[in-house]
């Protein structure tokens, strides 16, 4: 017991509780595990624009880097190489830490 009594405890537990719900006194993702999926409440403009254009300038940047950079002293491998496989390297990484969470 805390010095300022039983009612401390409670009120701390009840707060948190009270968080963990979303509007409505509905948990996070309690709606959807029912089949009913709230309509989302902003739009993309342009969508899906916007991602077209990313990619397709990502792309180009990832063309000009592999034509136009030079290749690692003292290999034949390009630069650019060493950055897609520093960022391919991500995705073991990120699939044995999913696989780690649901275990």
């Amino acid at each position: 017991m805390s010095e300022r009594g039983p009612g401390t405890s409670f009120g701390t537990r009840g707060t948190a509780a009270g968080a963990a719900r979303g509007p409505g006194g509905v948990r996070p993702g309690e709606r959807e595990g029912r089949g009913h999926q709230e309509r989302a409440s902003y739009r993309a403009p342009l969508h899906p624009l916007p991602a077209i254009v990313f990619l397709v300038v990502t792309g180009i940047i990832i063309w000009s880097d592999f034509n136009h950079g030079g290749p690692i002293p003292h290999t034949v491998i390009p630069r650019a190489m060493a950055g897609v496989l520093i960022a391919a390297t991500g995705f073991p990484v990120y699939y044995l830490w999913r696989a780690g969470k649901r275990a």
